[in-house]
């Protein structure tokens, strides 16, 4: 109903600009693209990918819509934990660490993140990423007159605009004294090469534990999003559900292990896999991953 009340409000908008003797069919279109990056996260990455990897073809697939309306119940206050368990190379850091928190600044630009990855350097990438969009004439074109960037705080790790919002990005052990969030990313927290070592995989519990979890702003209403590959059944993902902490947890192999049937929180919409099903065969085909298994 939401839908159709949707499009019936624009349609009529469309027939009274297009009857308008200013009538332009590009500046029509660019409100179009605006209004629909505005409203889902895999419309503004699709849009922004531009300037994340210029040169590189954008390879769309249903899961990247799947964990963008995860991140809007995230943010409409209908999911407060969430583990997405998904293998590398499959656009995580740029949908959740990257593109997320500046899509949700369009709206909400008062919002305070921390973003946390296993490796300082990692994490001021993300972060650097994050400016590059905000930065660029597509977002200050649409959305430059919400909220404008602090110049006194404008670090690769840390920035902050006249709203108050922040996104401050650090490594599993880092700083995060002084600082709060409404919203805490957690990208990969361990390094795959370290997987085997208790003592790292016990460091990213522990940072987790005694931390990070400290660091919201109001513990009632913030969130805390953790994405990452699995490593080892005692890593961080595998602690939470031994712990049953009320996480919503959004599991995506690359090869389902058995008929599963994922239903989108927001949309309702199902996508059934039958067991052997690829998440991602435009970019990891059979072929691909028996090599990669074989290795």
């Amino acid at each position: 109903i939401y839908q159709i009340w949707s499009w019936m409000t624009l349609n009529d908008y469309l027939a009274r600009y297009i009857q308008s003797p200013t009538f332009n069919p590009e500046q029509l279109q660019a409100e179009i693209l605006r209004e629909k990056a505005e409203r889902n996260l895999d419309a503004f990455i699709q849009q922004a990918w531009p300037i994340i990897e210029p040169g590189t073809k954008y390879v769309d697939n249903w899961h990247i819509e799947l964990i963008a309306e995860h991140l809007q119940a995230v943010n409409d206050g209908e999911i407060r934990r969430l583990i997405v368990n998904i293998p590398p190379r499959q656009m995580k850091s740029i949908e959740v660490t990257v593109c997320y928190h500046v899509w949700t600044w369009a709206k909400k630009p008062e919002k305070r993140f921390i973003k946390v990855s296993y490796s300082d350097a990692l994490s001021r990438k993300h972060n650097i990423l994050s400016r590059d969009i905000i930065r660029s004439p597509w977002y200050q074109s649409n959305w430059g007159n919400r909220f404008q960037m602090k110049d006194d705080v404008n670090r690769q790790n840390e920035f902050e605009n006249n709203h108050h919002g922040m996104m401050y990005s650090t490594s599993v052990g880092g700083a995060v004294t002084g600082n709060g969030a409404d919203v805490i990313i957690i990208d990969d927290p361990q390094n795959p090469l370290m997987a085997n070592s208790e003592t790292e995989r016990q460091n990213s519990i522990d940072f987790f534990k005694n931390t990070l979890q400290t660091r919201l702003n109001d513990p009632k209403t913030g969130a805390i999003i953790i994405i990452m590959q699995r490593l080892h059944e005692n890593d961080l993902t595998g602690h939470i559900l031994s712990e049953d902490l009320g996480y919503t947890h959004l599991c995506l192999p690359a090869e389902a292990p058995e008929r599963t049937i994922i239903t989108f929180p927001k949309s309702g919409r199902k996508i059934i896999r039958e067991e052997g099903a690829l998440l991602n065969p435009q970019r990891f085909d059979k072929e691909v991953l028996d090599g990669l298994k074989k290795s």
